[in-house]
């Protein structure tokens, strides 16, 4: 059976081809395939292809910040600079490894962190964040929020 990056079952590649497929989520993912050389495998990873997440990834982050901290994102500043924070995320997007980072990059940037920043350190910086604002990674993660549904919320205003 074939596993997508994200942990979802990719049945349709499953029935074509039988290799083993083994994934893991870094800076680069890497996948190590073994499988008969009759057999053929066609891995395809829409996102930033074909489709672009990075909007509502954004607006979902959003979301779960207003979520996390109302007190900072549910405020008439917030909404005002919401688009601008929304366009930074686009810029920051290819330092991000998991979902529930988006979180922390959108909060980083309402409190004044450069694009530029983020870019160079975010590996140093994300755990700092986490750390400094006593986040657990489990309670951050847009679309499996513990509070709603995030990313369904995403298309529905607040």
């Amino acid at each position: 059976m074939l596993v997508k990056p994200s942990g979802t079952r990719c049945k349709a590649a499953a029935a074509a081809a039988q290799p083993f497929i083994r994934v893991r989520t870094r800076r680069l993912q890497r996948m190590r395939v073994s499988a008969s050389a009759n057999s053929r495998l066609i891995a395809l990873d829409f996102d930033g292809v074909v489709c672009d997440s990075v909007g509502e990834s954004s607006l979902s982050a959003f979301k779960a910040a207003a979520i996390q901290w109302p007190e900072i994102f549910k405020t008439p500043e917030a909404e005002a600079v919401k688009p601008q924070l929304v366009e930074q995320m686009r810029a920051v997007r290819p330092v991000v490894e998991t979902g529930y980072e988006n979180v922390v990059q959108i909060r980083c940037l309402y409190e004044g962190t450069s694009v530029d920043e983020m870019l160079q350190s975010w590996h140093v910086l994300l755990p700092k964040k986490m750390d400094e604002w006593q986040l657990d990674r489990s309670e951050v993660r847009p679309g499996s929020c513990i509070h709603c549904p995030v990313m369904s919320a995403a298309r529905t205003p607040l």
